[in-house]
């Protein structure tokens, strides 16, 4: 109901951070159980009230194992863009990057990549941005 509300008000795109396809590490990584279902609803609602749906996902060690499967996921879901990013250095950033960020060189491996794996890349429409900026903590 509420995606088809705004969508009435003129809202035309939306952006939902969806961080594993996987229950369990979604929400994990929000601190929510049920919130992987929730936002799945929501996507799925946005989608089917005509709103333009993109996703973030901030890829850490937690998540970055499952990423191929949630790329999928999305494209089953029907969305055309999703996004993604390493962790910022705001907020508790800087202590998460410590325990939880990939290094350079592991994000540095997922740029190639993401154009190889089979239904996603370029040939969907799939993007993802900002995968290798990330702000340095002095």
């Amino acid at each position: 109901m509420i995606a088809s509300d705004l969508h009435d008000v003129s809202l035309d795109h939306t952006q939902v951070s969806l961080e594993a396809s996987d229950p369990a590490v979604h929400d994990k990584m929000v601190g929510a159980d049920g919130a992987c279902r929730e936002t799945v609803n929501g996507i799925e609602a946005a989608l089917a009230a005509g709103l333009y749906v993109t996703t973030n996902t901030t890829l850490t060690k937690e998540n970055s194992a499952v990423f191929p499967d949630l790329l999928r996921f999305g494209k089953q879901l029907g969305l055309k863009t999703m996004g993604c990013n390493s962790l910022i250095c705001s907020g508790k950033g800087p202590t998460k990057i410590k325990q939880d960020g990939l290094s350079i060189e592991e994000l540095k491996w997922f740029c190639p990549w993401l154009w190889r794996l089979p239904g996603t890349g370029d040939r969907t429409g799939l993007v993802f941005s900002d995968l290798l900026q990330r702000s340095q903590s002095p």
